[in-house]
């Protein structure tokens, strides 16, 4: 196992995380709309990072790694606090400015009627159906109902670009779509269809994806956030907790089943693990002298990027992902196919100069909450831009993933949800009274 709990002081490491969970709610409290808000895993990542990179400072008090990582955390988290307040307030603004239509008809996407919002949503739900086609096959071919949770395993070998790219470019439109139609008077498709990707994508070894459904729909109620009543919100509230009770209890036992001898338990173990692994790259790093061991500089920080497409496309070129390099690291071995750490935005500044260490966080704030906050007032846009939005905290916690998926997702928006967009391109307009603010392409 690459990363060990038990290899800290497991007492300090709690303490450290209930006192740095406390702080940083209590300073982004702000803007956190709901239980359900994507920005609450983003704290908890944030609590988990800082617990981690302290518990290996008492052990490597004079270690100038670990020192850089937590100047660099901390700036991210001051510079993230002052840009959130100024962009929301900004997004709130530009809102206020044009709002003339029915928040209901707003958020449930009132501007397509029934017959073209089931288009496109069974569209998207045949680009699903098509991007797991190795899921289908790869059931027909078990002994034992077990066996599905396994595929994720089967997953890390490879799979067909074009599928994957379907997948990661339409799954944000697909959920978009989905919770819109829960607000709709007919809800029927949108609610099997929800439920479908759900079990599906569970029974395929997702352990989180429940718990990514009820994110997904906390992301949704953020980005209409000023459309949506506050009874909703105290709502999600209420019964959050739960929703992420259970998700967590799912995930345990989709876990234990990735063991031959695994139990609930096993499951428990290893969800409580992964709560305090945020950091596990950044301990391979610490632990194992990548400043020493990996390159540094311009080209290997635009290698740890764009890497994987120079490869494919100049066809001689070695290229391992910096995740993939520091799981070598940690476990002295070469590794047959990819698999490691997230490229989160303090390896990323490293890469690119262990000097810039404290520094480069302060861009990836900068960007993080700009994305977030991104809004325009033409519904023909907003499923792309609330892809934007709810990819923000992918960008600081996987610069190369978030890549795939905004190149894979700006493709399929022109390609697929597009084509559909203009077909109504004329109603919509009729229904938002689009001001002269409409030009602004988004909150800038």
């Amino acid at each position: 196992m690459l990363f060990n709990i038990f290899s800290h002081d497991l007492l300090v490491l709690i303490l450290l995380f209930l006192t740095f969970s406390i702080v940083l709610f209590k300073l982004f409290s702000p803007y956190i709309s709901s239980i359900l808000d994507p920005i609450v895993l983003h704290i908890f990542w944030l609590v988990s990072t800082a617990s981690l990179l302290c518990a290996i400072l008492i052990q490597k008090t004079t270690d100038i790694n670990t020192i850089s990582f937590i100047i660099g955390l901390l700036a991210y988290i001051l510079v993230a606090l002052f840009f959130l307040r100024r962009f929301h307030c900004r997004k709130s603004n530009l809102i206020k400015a044009s709002k003339s239509f029915s928040n209901s008809d707003f958020i449930s996407l009132g501007h397509l009627s029934n017959k073209s919002y089931a288009l496109i949503t069974l569209t998207l739900f045949l680009c699903y159906l098509y991007a797991n086609l190795d899921l289908f096959k790869y059931i027909s071919q078990i002994s034992s109902f077990n066996e599905i949770y396994l595929y994720r395993f089967v997953q890390l070998q490879g799979r067909d670009p074009l599928r994957r790219i379907i997948e990661a470019g339409t799954s944000s439109y697909f959920s978009f779509f989905l919770i819109g139609g829960l607000f709709r008077r007919d809800k029927r498709i949108a609610l099997t269809l929800l439920i479908f990707k759900t079990l599906l994508g569970t029974f395929s070894g997702g352990r989180s994806t429940l718990l990514g459904v009820f994110f997904e729909f906390g992301s949704y109620c953020f980005f209409y956030k000023d459309f949506i009543d506050l009874k909703l919100f105290k709502f999600i509230n209420k019964i959050g907790f739960a929703a992420i009770f259970a998700s967590l209890l799912l995930a345990s036992y989709v876990s234990s089943k990735f063991m031959i001898d695994g139990n609930l338990v096993y499951g428990l173990l290893n969800i409580f693990e992964r709560i305090f692994a945020a950091a596990d790259g950044l301990q391979h790093y610490i632990y194992n002298s990548g400043d020493v061991k990996l390159d540094s500089g311009i080209n290997s920080f635009f290698m740890s990027v764009f890497g994987i497409y120079v490869k494919n496309l100049v066809g001689n070129v070695e290229y391992k992902n910096v995740g993939w390099q520091l799981s070598e690291l940690a476990l002295g071995s070469e590794l047959s196919f990819a698999q490691g750490a997230n490229y989160t935005f303090l390896l990323q500044g490293a890469i690119l100069s262990p000097v810039l260490i404290p520094l480069y966080p302060i861009l990836s704030a900068f960007l993080m909450a700009k994305m977030r906050n991104i809004w325009i007032s033409k519904r023909i846009y907003h499923p792309l831009y609330f892809y934007i939005s709810a990819s923000a905290f992918q960008l600081v916690g996987d610069l190369e993933l978030f890549i795939f998926y905004f190149i894979s997702s700006i493709t399929c928006f022109f390609l697929i949800i597009m084509p559909f967009q203009l077909r109504f391109r004329t109603r919509a307009i009729s229904f938002s009274r689009e001001t002269e603010n409409d030009s602004v392409v988004d909150s800038y």
